[in-house]
């Protein structure tokens, strides 16, 4: 089953849609869903709604929602930043831990790219997260700002507080907040049973920044997966590879929530 919902953080309305098993009769695991830089909770060739469908097949409660600023939610783009996507994240997780038919002692994390980023920064503070999954995640945000970031781009940044990025407006507090953010750090603090899916040939999210990741965990006492697509890019655009991405992932979260806590 599929249903709109909606949340508010400070006001603004959140627009997602929650994906529940067709029989659920008893508190399920969840998945939280979180889109990259500039996508919405579809994400390429709605990579995230089949995702979200297979989850809720295997008895998952999933919900995929749009950041502020983004897709159907309300605000601006330019007004987001990694601040408002943690924020963000944290009251989707308060909501969909108040479905009556979750059960909250099972939830993880699916986080794209930047989404990954936020899922790794929430993570790191919250201790009713069990399990993350990064698909093309940034781990270090420095690197990659200064391969995006033309002279034209910092000019106006620097000018007007703003910079077209592709026909989206972005401020240059996101832009900072990105550079010096850090979510490696942040889930190496509160290290969680971790699954890193990385395409070979991303040129938005180099695969050193998967490599961060494992470094930073090995040696924590939990679970770490790397899986790397070595021909795919950064949205894993063929059939493929996106069947491999979605069964690796569902079978991922079926290993490590199947069971409740302490069971």
């Amino acid at each position: 089953m599929e249903s709109p919902v909606t949340f508010p953080v400070h006001g603004t309305q959140v627009v997602g849609i929650l994906h529940t098993p067709d029989a659920n009769t008893a508190k399920s695991p969840a998945v939280l869903m979180l889109h990259g830089f500039t996508a919405t909770k579809t994400e390429s060739h709605r990579i995230f709604v089949k995702t979200a469908r297979a989850l809720a097949k295997t008895g998952f409660v999933a919900l995929r929602f749009d950041f502020r600023g983004w897709g159907d939610s309300g605000g601006e783009s330019e007004e987001s930043s990694i601040s408002s996507m943690v924020e963000d994240v944290k009251a989707g997780t308060d909501f969909l831990l108040a479905h009556p038919n979750v059960d909250p002692s099972r939830l993880g994390y699916l986080g794209f790219s930047t989404g990954g980023a936020a899922a790794a920064l929430a993570a790191g503070h919250d201790d009713r997260v069990r399990t993350v999954a990064l698909w093309n995640a940034v781990a270090d945000g420095g690197p990659i700002v200064q391969n995006l970031i033309t002279v034209q781009r910092a000019t106006a940044m620097a000018t007007k507080g703003v910079v077209d990025y592709n026909g989206n407006r972005i401020s240059r507090r996101f832009i900072m907040e990105f550079m010096t953010m850090k979510p490696v750090a942040a889930l190496a603090k509160r290290p969680v049973p971790t699954l890193l899916i990385q395409a070979g040939k991303d040129p938005s999210v180099p695969a050193g920044q998967v490599d961060i990741y494992e470094q930073a965990l090995a040696g924590k006492g939990v679970r770490c997966a790397k899986s790397i697509l070595a021909d795919a890019d950064h949205v894993f655009s063929t059939s493929a590879w996106e069947q491999r991405v979605i069964e690796e992932t569902v079978k991922w979260f079926e290993g490590l929530l199947a069971e409740k806590a302490g069971a």
